[in-house]
């Protein structure tokens, strides 16, 4: 779903997604049922900026249908006549969740559809997200360029970087915002920009490709949260426990040592055969010290091949015979390697 820079990074400032946003950003009837005020401010913010993009040359069909839907009707009011919000006896809002969020920040994702087959979904519909990429990208002011210490290509810099890496901590940003304020580069530079600058695209294509491998590859251990990826795509070992790949837990029973051996190296071979022994495997691991900050507190490339060996020496040398109840309540033994942070509880 598009996101602005602002956006991305908000926390208690008004800051509307283009497109899909919070209930309470998307129609102009949350102001009547309750609060006020505060937000018919972030309608018209939402509205203001979905109108340009809407009036653009570079607008969209879905986006010209959805500005004119919540600029001629009111989404809240269809929503508690299909009694899919419910209000009290005085109009009001009742303190009730959809899914344990509160209906002002229940997330709106947009539908639209046409004559044609294209995908009504409009979070997946790519020609929508190019339709945003070639608009944003037309009101960027080229005055605020500059060289982006990624690419080394002169381009539009990020002044505000994406929270939301870890969902635990989604607050926590891992590249903070640099201000004038409590002297955070003076005595060295006199402007922010001197010391380092990353440019916009990169800066969203790293946030976003990073959350995507923590939601899907990471493990949260701790309070720190474990990743491990091939830069290429392949697949690898998810941290947490090999077997996890096994489609059935008969699979991975094993009641010697020969027969735990060879399922083993039956696994890691599925893996040494998608790997080639020069592809890398990058891990990391990162930490939220405090609320707003994230840090990476491990980092490393290692070869595929010497990753793979590290795995297999691990669960050759370390296991033994385990006892535990499957869902029917039968106790199942079989050999195999725990996992370290079943380990961390047993031992502290």
């Amino acid at each position: 779903m598009p996101a602005t820079e602002s956006s991305s990074s908000r926390s208690s400032g008004i800051a509307p997604h283009p497109l899909c946003d919070q209930l309470q950003y998307v129609c102009l009837g949350s102001g009547k049922y309750r609060y006020g005020a505060q937000y018919k401010v972030k309608y018209i913010e939402y509205m203001k900026g979905l109108k340009a993009w809407a009036e653009s040359e570079y607008s969209h069909p879905k986006v010209k249908a959805i500005y004119n839907y919540c600029h001629n009707c009111d989404l809240l009011s269809d929503l508690i006549s299909t009694a899919i919000i419910n209000v009290d006896e005085n109009g009001k809002l009742t303190e009730e969740k959809i899914e344990g969020t509160q209906y002002e920040k229940c997330l709106v994702r947009w539908v639209v559809y046409s004559d044609d087959e294209t995908n009504p979904k409009t979070w997946e519909d790519k020609t929508l997200f190019d339709s945003y990429y070639n608009y944003n990208n037309s009101i960027q002011n080229p005055s605020e360029a500059d060289i982006c210490y990624v690419t080394g290509v002169k381009s539009s810099i990020a002044t505000n970087h994406p929270k939301g890496i870890v969902r635990a901590t989604y607050g926590a940003k891992l590249i903070s915002t640099n201000d004038s304020a409590n002297y955070t580069y003076r005595g060295r530079f006199s402007e922010w920009n001197q010391a380092a600058v990353i440019g916009l695209e990169s800066s969203q294509k790293a946030h976003n490709a990073l959350s995507w491998l923590v939601a899907n590859q990471g493990q949260n251990m701790g309070g720190r949260t474990y990743v491990a990826w091939n830069p290429k795509g392949k697949k690898i070992p998810k941290a947490g426990g090999i077997f996890d790949d096994f489609d059935d837990v008969a699979d991975m029973t094993t009641n010697t040592m020969p027969e735990y051996k060879e399922k083993l190296n039956d696994l890691l071979k599925g893996y040494r055969k998608e790997l080639d022994a020069h592809d890398d495997v990058v891990i990391i691991v990162l930490d939220a010290a405090t609320t707003g900050r994230l840090s990476v507190a491990y980092y490393n490339e290692l070869r595929s091949s010497d990753f793979i060996d590290r795995i297999q020496l691990w669960h050759e040398t370390c296991c033994w015979f385990f006892k535990w109840f499957n869902k029917e309540g039968t106790m199942v033994e079989n050999i195999t390697s725990p996992i370290t942070s079943s380990i961390i509880k047993c031992s502290f």
